[in-house]
């Protein structure tokens, strides 16, 4: 039994099915130039075989399989999204303006896409959403560096994009 829900949702499942051994999220990421990755997100009660089963569905779709815990963002989302809201929070401050961030991290760390472009591509609201459920706790991660920046929900409300 597997469940798309998130945060810790292998948990809450498990306990309902009475089989918690045999449960688990999976997060579906979208293919990228590199590939794709679907996230296996076990609890402490998600056995062995049913992370294997899972390891082998998702290899056979062609994607990478990322076994971790069932945490909010697991592993994608907790590392990406912070890093896209520290980028609004340097246009906020005036470290510099939306093309020269998004050229600092395509050619200087040689990422594909600067960040606003990335925030454009997923959407806004979809990263002030995983913004809100990672300062709501459960990471590990301090929840000031995970507080949503002004701009972004700014940006969300005025439904503006950070790229023209």
């Amino acid at each position: 039994m597997l469940t798309t829900v998130n945060p810790e949702a292998a948990v809450a499942v498990g306990a309902l099915s009475g089989r918690p051994e045999q449960v688990a999220v999976l997060q579906v990421h979208a293919p990228t130039g590199n590939g794709q990755v679907v996230e296996i997100g076990r609890s402490s009660a998600t056995d062995d075989a049913t992370v294997a089963l899972l390891r082998e569905v998702v290899t056979r779709i062609g994607a990478e399989p990322v076994v971790c815990r069932d945490r909010s963002g697991m592993v994608v989302d907790a590392l990406l999204v912070p890093h896209l809201n520290d980028a609004v929070r340097m246009l906020d401050e005036g470290y510099a303006g939306v093309a020269d961030i998004d050229t600092a991290l395509q050619h200087g760390l040689g990422y594909p896409t600067g960040p606003f472009a990335m925030i454009d591509q997923i959407g806004a609201d979809e990263v002030l959403a995983v913004c809100e459920e990672l300062s709501a706790g459960g990471t590990g991660l301090p929840a000031d560096a995970l507080r949503p920046s002004p701009l972004l929900l700014e940006h969300v409300l005025l439904d503006r994009p950070f790229t023209s």
